[in-house]
């Protein structure tokens, strides 16, 4: 099986081909590395891979995101796993849009042993699915709005998240998003209950019963928008909204809405 590990740094590569090679069973596969998703459009095609690794983030080579290159496979019809550092909490929100959107195989830590990955590679080989843990966290629910369709509800959502990310005035963010301050204090209202439920569900942060008030909504969802200013950014993000909002998702199903 030829497998794709698309990763901006050459060890994460490496790491896959020592992984199989280490193993009878997994020997012979042969791994191609990829350094950036705008890597995917040089290899001349992609016909013949069977498999691909990939990582969310790759740093400042583009500023293009895993997302990108999820978009890819899924139109090549590659099945993915998602390949990444252990939890950073600025990449929560790409991981649960690559499992709402992508469906990826499976969720593998970069601090995955040889054994991990040569068992997952070897079950994707025999055509099943791998048990992946992890990943369940991040998938959709089966029945009910996902936290994350809460965190967005529509498209406009966008350039109020981008916003809150950019400036830290209510004033400030009102007026580069031609909004009321009232208009805006909805728009935290409305959200507050979708971040605090992520952060509790995902990292298991507890927010202070003092903290809950009206009055005190801004400070942690401009703090949420921060951390998470890449996302808001990522140009992949809006197009995925736009499809999820016009059924045109392959893989989202609207009755989880």
């Amino acid at each position: 099986m030829k497998i794709l590990v698309i990763d901006d740094y050459v060890a994460a590569e490496d790491a896959v081909r020592a992984a199989l090679d280490s193993s009878p069973a997994t020997q012979g596969h042969e791994v191609t590395g990829v350094r950036t998703p705008g890597g995917l459009h040089q290899l001349g095609g992609l016909d013949g891979f069977g498999l691909a690794f990939v990582d969310l983030n790759f740093g400042r080579l583009t500023s293009q995101t895993g997302l990108s290159a999820l978009r890819v496979l899924r139109d090549s019809g590659i099945p993915a796993v998602i390949y990444t550092a252990d939890e950073e909490e600025n990449r929560l929100l790409f991981l649960l849009a690559a499992f709402h959107f992508y469906s990826p195989l499976g969720l593998v830590s970069k601090r995955a042993s040889r054994d991990e990955i040569h068992r997952l590679v070897a079950f994707i080989n025999a055509g099943t699915v791998p048990p992946s843990p992890a990943a369940r966290r991040y998938e959709r629910p089966r029945v009910g709005r996902s936290l994350f369709d809460q965190l967005i509800v529509r498209v406009d959502d966008l350039p109020v998240w981008r916003a809150l990310g950019e400036q830290s005035d209510r004033v400030a963010i009102a007026k580069a998003t031609s909004m009321h301050t009232r208009t805006l204090d909805k728009f935290l209202a409305d959200h507050f209950d979708a971040v605090e439920g992520l952060e509790a569900t995902l990292l298991d942060r507890i927010r202070p019963e003092n903290l809950r008030p009206h009055e005190h909504r801004f400070t942690p969802i401009h703090t949420f928008a921060v951390t998470h200013h890449q996302f808001f950014q990522d140009p992949e993000v809006e197009r995925l909204i736009n499809e999820r909002d016009s059924g045109s998702s392959p893989n989202y199903r609207r009755d989880h809405r």
